[in-house]
């Protein structure tokens, strides 16, 4: 288990939440960094959190032939899932 790739992956995702354009966009450009990660390279105990996250934002494909497909995530559906990543990636740094 890469508990390090992990790290960076969300460390990455988190990143693209707090740049710019609209939520959607910016929880595509999350997606596009978790989607490297694989089950095993999360502890135990944050493998579902993931998998809940990552079942939310693949729900469509993230990208077509003409490029990214942003997130269809509305309102507080949106904000929870953000949430949710930065949740996991403070447990991935031993919390607060």
């Amino acid at each position: 288990m890469s508990v390090d790739h992990a790290r960076e992956r969300y460390y990455v995702a988190v990143l693209a939440l707090v740049g710019s354009g609209s939520l959607n966009e910016r929880l595509t450009f999350a997606a596009e960094s978790l989607l490297h990660l694989r089950p095993d390279e999360l502890p135990n105990e944050l493998r579902n959190d993931h998998a809940e996250i990552m079942r939310k934002l693949t729900r469509d494909p993230l990208s077509s032939e003409w490029g990214y497909v942003r997130r269809k995530l509305r309102g507080k559906n949106a904000y929870n899932v953000a949430k949710a990543i930065f949740n996991v990636f403070v447990k991935l740094q031993g919390g607060i």
